[in-house]
């Protein structure tokens, strides 16, 4: 299964920045847009995210390679967000914790008793008890749990993928004798 998954990511990810003509600051503004909206829990909504980041950059006429920050979006999927929201939640308890909000940490046993006082209510009255007990319980710890990390991991995935872009790049120019600003001048396409 993790060779598939691995397969899958060099495919979609991996490969398609390898191949690209894009310059490498923007394969990093690709990088770090896929990366914020795929970190970020929200879920449903992280394609249109993408598509009005684009749209955005291009009124402002800055560019980022759309297909890929789409891809980026499949790292967080049905696998990977149960671990990804969890260590969020712990995160953001944490901060909340220290910074004296009274919160209490959340356990299995206390989602199981919601769900069974959920599920001995009417319909309304259930999905009105659970989406407060999500709200006053799991959701601000899980919210600021994912700013504090996907922030910065944003901003670190955008400075290392143009570092190991240029040293790709940099591999392949000296294989045609080349320098990487003669490279770029030849193979990089710089839309106007």
């Amino acid at each position: 299964m993790f060779k598939k998954l691995k397969a899958l990511i060099y495919h979609k990810v991996i490969a398609p920045i390898k191949r690209s003509n894009t310059p490498s600051k923007e394969l990093g503004m690709s990088v770090l847009i896929g990366t914020l909206w795929a970190f970020l829990p929200l879920i449903g909504i992280q394609t249109p995210l993408v598509l009005a980041n684009w749209f955005i950059f291009r009124f402002f006429k800055m560019k980022f390679n759309l297909a890929i920050a789409l891809a980026i979006l499949w790292l967080t999927n049905p696998f990977t967000m149960p671990f990804i929201y969890f260590t969020y939640y712990l995160c953001g308890f944490f901060i909340l914790d220290s910074l004296g909000t009274k919160i209490e940490l959340t356990s299995f046993q206390q989602i199981k008793a919601v769900l069974v006082m959920t599920s001995e209510l009417n319909l309304w009255d259930g999905v009105t008890l659970w989406f407060k007990y999500i709200y006053n319980s799991l959701l601000w710890p899980l919210f600021i749990g994912s700013l504090i990390i996907t922030i910065p991991l944003s901003i670190i995935s955008y400075f290392t993928s143009i570092h190991i872009i240029n040293l790709y790049r940099t591999k392949k120019a000296q294989r045609l004798n080349m320098t990487l600003k003669q490279w770029e001048k030849k193979f990089i396409v710089r839309k106007k």
